[in-house]
């Protein structure tokens, strides 16, 4: 009896049609369409989840935890990005070998996966001050390395002038550093992707780029804050507009200004992929810029965006004239609030005693340079938070993660007295000095409690 010819894997719809695919039902069936359509060398290319860990939510085309999530994932969004999601079971999560989503375009002739010219090694999406200081030490480090930057003007400056006016004002750029303003053009080009764009612009960023990659690269995201209104993480928000499989965080005291004048840094990159650590391991390999590994992708992302507001809260202080006793004060307590989020969340406790944690927030809550340290400054010394934000050319992440920070832990019962005296001072008028008397008045008890009976 003729041997019945093997189904050819079908490959997941691009664009607006992806968003309404069905998971697959079973981890077996999964696995045997990814040997039909890659072959046995791709099954098992995600390592398994840390101890107390889980894996995030699927992608889009995948639905999402829309009942109730594993403790890492922030609740749903009530807006209209509701709308584009499919409802998965409580504790579901993404297989491993999933097979390969295609893009836009169909597969290649015979069943195999699509394939682009792949004539880069790294792909920076984002000409700000970090996006620019990252896409430099590559270039330093022989790496082909390509800008993506938003607006065409952006991209003439840095090719014909060579520098970043807006972003780093007097600074010389590399003039083999080229950026493009086209995305389409450039998605497919790289097997690594650097993802480093404001969160308020990230999901819109995240869904023109899901139209043009493929499921095997590489996407990792440096943006340190919540989405504004979802509360979501950024890494939350590439599975939904994105068919990417392999999704990592970049995280830790990385000061663009210290950066480009040469100095150099270390930060963590987590994922639940060991190729997602590896590719990026390997990209810095031997620069200035030192990554080490880890998988706590929620408590990466969750303490990135709260040390923000810990730095706006030490610019305050600074802007009071305290001494270095109130600063250290700030910042042991800013940790302690910000561990406590975290866990809450499903975050590993370990990972902000590390450049994530406590090593972000003493560069950040030192640092003139630190945009949120200057806002918070300004505010002590009188000025209205309005006029503040007007007058600067790059986004202070710690305003809108404020918010959402607040509206979270009261959602969850967290008692978090220097995010609440920050969102006093932002968004209820509070002055500095009032801030100041409020968190002086609490009472203490014990230092470690609130971490170490959960």
């Amino acid at each position: 009896m003729a041997a019945r010819a093997k189904p050819r894997a079908r490959p997941v719809p691009p664009a607006a049609h992806r968003r309404q695919a069905q998971q697959h039902s079973a981890a077996t069936s999964l696995r045997a369409a990814l040997a039909r359509h890659l072959g046995p060398a791709h099954d098992g290319i995600r390592g398994p989840p840390a101890a107390g860990g889980h894996h995030q939510g699927p992608r889009r085309g995948g639905g999402d935890e829309r009942r109730a999530g594993p403790p890492g994932r922030l609740p749903p969004p009530a807006g209209p990005a509701a709308t584009r999601r499919s409802p998965v079971p409580r504790g579901s999560q993404p297989d491993p070998v999933l097979p390969e989503p295609a893009g836009r375009n169909p597969p290649a002739a015979g069943g195999g996966r699509m394939t682009s010219a792949r004539d880069l090694d790294v792909l920076v999406l984002g000409g700000g001050n970090f996006g620019t200081a990252l896409c430099t030490i590559l270039l330093e480090n022989r790496k082909k390395a390509l800008l993506w930057v938003r607006r065409r003007e952006l991209a003439e400056e840095i090719n014909t002038r060579h520098q970043n006016s807006r972003y780093l004002p007097g600074v010389a750029l590399r003039p083999d550093l080229v950026a493009v303003s086209d995305l389409a053009a450039a998605a497919a080009r790289a097997p690594l992707l650097l993802m480093v764009v404001p969160t308020k612009a990230f999901r819109e960023v995240a869904r023109a780029l899901g139209d043009h990659i493929q499921g095997d690269q590489i996407l990792i995201h440096a943006t340190k804050g919540l989405e504004k209104d979802s509360h979501r993480r950024m890494s939350e928000i590439l599975r939904e507009e994105t068919c990417a499989l392999k999704i990592g965080v970049l995280s830790g005291p990385n000061l663009a200004g210290e950066l480009m004048a040469g100095q150099p840094a270390g930060a963590l990159l987590a994922s639940h992929y060991r190729e997602c650590v590896s590719a990026a391991q390997a990209a810095f390999a031997g620069s200035r810029l030192r990554l080490y590994g880890g998988r706590d992708v929620v408590g990466t992302e969750l303490a990135g965006a709260f040390k923000n507001i810990i730095a706006l809260a030490a610019g305050v202080a600074s802007g009071l004239g305290l001494g270095d006793n109130a600063r250290a004060l700030l910042i042991t307590r800013g940790l302690s609030e910000m561990a406590r989020f975290g866990v809450a969340h499903g975050a590993d406790v370990f990972t902000f005693g590390g450049l994530a944690g406590i090593g972000d927030l003493m560069a950040t809550c030192a640092s003139p340079l630190s945009r949120n340290h200057q806002v918070g400054e300004r505010l002590a010394r009188g000025e209205k938070l309005p006029a503040i934000l007007a007058s600067m050319t790059q986004v202070a992440e710690g305003v809108p993660t404020t918010a959402a920070v607040f509206s979270r832990a009261r959602q969850l019962g967290l008692e978090l007295p220097i995010v609440r005296a920050v969102h006093g001072m932002l968004y209820e008028e509070w002055s500095a000095q009032q801030a100041l008397a409020e968190l002086l008045r609490l009472p203490v008890g014990e230092e470690l409690a609130a971490l170490r009976y959960r």
